[in-house]
């Protein structure tokens, strides 16, 4: 409709202002029968709503331009919006993938450590894991995913930190063969709660991500 006043509408406004001149231009006999007085007030009746139509032409043509204009700086900053969400979310992906990635390594080496690994070894060992999945989960990106576009399911990133850091008390025991043990469960049970936050992100952004591109691509058409 805006589309058809802005091609059209000054038809409108030209065809009133036509009638017009030809009125003045060519007389009433071209317009008026026999009865004068009849055509003089049937053209007053007939000019005075055209006139009001004239008139409201142009406010209706600026108003509809106006609304063109504010629905174009909507639909720019809406995709202004969308793109750093997207940004976010495909960050939010590569960061959950490679602490992913990351926890089944660690996974895999307590799985190879022998029971009668020495408790030094076992407690430096796992001390230098607990902070690098620490170091992993604290990527700002999580927290930002979490603060503008979607919070997980199940955990948020605060709760595998307070795991860890609920666990890291653990790395004083260091006198007994059962510590590795201890450190191989402990390790488990922390890479779990991870996998977890991780696959719930993951989720979270996938979905995020598929609303963002049908959105974007209804736009475009």
């Amino acid at each position: 409709m805006q589309k058809q006043w802005d091609r059209w509408g000054w038809l409108i406004a030209l065809v009133v202002i036509a009638i017009f001149v030809a009125r003045m231009a060519w007389g009433r006999s071209a317009f008026c029968g026999p009865d004068d007085e009849q055509c003089f007030r049937e053209w007053v009746s007939a000019l005075a709503g055209w006139g009001a139509v004239a008139a409201a032409v142009p406010t209706i043509l600026f108003l509809s331009k106006q609304i063109s204009a504010a629905e174009r700086h909507h639909r720019h900053n809406l995709e202004i919006g969308t793109q750093q969400s997207v940004a976010v979310i495909r960050r939010t992906l590569r960061a959950a993938a490679r602490t992913r990635t990351r926890c089944e390594v660690i996974r895999g080496t307590w799985a190879t450590v022998h029971p009668r690994f020495p408790p030094d070894g076992a407690k430096h060992l796992f001390e230098e894991h607990m902070r690098e999945v620490r170091r992993f989960l604290r990527d700002p990106v999580f927290e930002r995913f979490e603060n503008e576009i979607e919070v997980p399911t199940n955990y948020t990133i605060a709760e595998p930190l307070e795991i860890i850091e609920m666990f890291a008390g653990l790395s004083d025991v260091n006198d007994t063969s059962e510590s590795v043990e201890t450190y191989q469960s402990t390790v488990d049970e922390v890479i779990s709660a991870v996998e977890t936050y991780c696959s719930d992100i993951e989720a979270a952004a996938q979905r995020r991500l598929e609303r963002a591109e049908a959105m974007t691509g209804a736009a475009e058409t």
